[in-house]
């Protein structure tokens, strides 16, 4: 009937570096979205969608905020 919480986290994750992995980018998505804030306030349309060896991917509106942020 109940199930241990540890052992359907490992069944989601089946590594411990997977959870880790997972807070990361956690992470570095919520710094991102506070200081592209303080940069560019009016970048609501800006948004992260992935974090790849150490490269973070946005989406933007169109590409020509794209190359502005190049």
């Amino acid at each position: 009937m109940f199930k241990k919480l540890s052992e359907e986290l490992n069944k989601k994750f089946l590594r411990k570096d997977d959870l880790a992995k997972q807070l990361e980018i956690v992470r570095v998505f919520d710094v991102y979205k506070k200081e592209i804030k303080n940069l560019l306030p009016r970048a609501k349309q800006i948004s992260p969608v992935s974090l790849k060896n150490k490269n973070l991917t946005i989406q933007t509106p169109s590409s020509v905020v794209a190359n502005e942020l190049r």
